[in-house]
């Protein structure tokens, strides 16, 4: 059975940390999943945190 159409995988970079592969559920709110993001790596006001695309046909 094929993943939810909502649901992408997505990768995450912070400086200075392993990169992050995560499942994002398009249908939720994007402040709650830059919190999810920033709770994974123990930052703190996510509310002054952003994410930001970088260019895939590098990858």
């Amino acid at each position: 059975m094929p993943p939810p159409a909502d649901i992408v995988k997505v990768a995450i970079e912070w400086p200075g940390a392993y990169p992050k592969l995560m499942e994002i559920d398009q249908k939720k709110p994007l402040s709650a999943i830059i919190k999810e993001v920033c709770d994974g790596w123990s930052l703190t006001n996510h509310e002054h945190f952003a994410l930001q695309h970088a260019d895939s046909s590098n990858f």
